[in-house]
């Protein structure tokens, strides 16, 4: 009469160890995809309105009473072409974002060179729009201040502001290409884009 051994009882582990539990993809990809869409719309709705906005507002001039037609508002109609080219280029720029947005939340391999290049892009419509609002501000108030002949002083006080919002708003502008460029150049976002189709 032949005996089977007892089977011994399966027992968990006693060492610790990992799980073997896979890591998901990363999620870089999808914030900052949605982030560019999400940026990208509204500068398309910002490019529209600031291409329209000088026709706009030299019809209201015309409308408006002589008197009530100050030298700040003629200097603005001066410059409503260049704030519609400038406007039509920051469309294009939105377009470009807009779209690279799209194809890094689908994780594609050409939305890593289209975000390159609305960020150099980008950073330079930065750059040329700060200067033309120093010019436009300045043509403003040495108009204004023929006009209603202000005090010497709030020449740089004026300035001062001017200079001030014009830091700020190139900073602001550059932050996320900067940061884009940035982390599409780590070791990590490499390897992971290196793998898209």
């Amino acid at each position: 009469m032949s005996t089977t051994p007892w089977a011994q009882p399966a027992t968990p582990p006693r060492q610790p160890g990992a799980l073997g539990v896979q890591p998901g993809p990363p999620s870089w990809p999808m914030a900052f995809g949605v982030i560019a869409i999400v940026l990208g719309a509204l500068g398309c709705l910002a490019g529209c309105w600031g291409a329209v906005s000088p026709f706009f507002l030299g019809a209201i001039i015309e409308m408006a009473p002589k008197e009530a037609q100050t030298a700040g508002l003629e200097q603005f109609r001066e410059w409503g072409f260049w704030i519609t080219v400038s406007s039509l280029l920051s469309l294009g720029a939105a377009v470009l974002l807009l779209v690279s947005g799209i194809g890094l939340v689908q994780r594609r391999r050409w939305a890593v060179t289209a975000s390159r290049c609305w960020a150099v892009v980008k950073m330079v419509l930065v750059l040329v729009t700060a200067l033309l609002a120093i010019t436009m501000q300045q043509g403003q108030f040495d108009a204004l201040a023929e006009q209603q002949n202000l005090p010497s002083g709030l020449g740089g006080l004026f300035m001062a502001i001017g200079a001030f919002s014009v830091i700020f708003s190139v900073i602001w502008g550059c932050a996320f290409p900067v940061l884009l460029l940035i982390w599409l150049a780590l070791p990590k976002s490499k390897n992971e884009y290196a793998g898209w189709r």
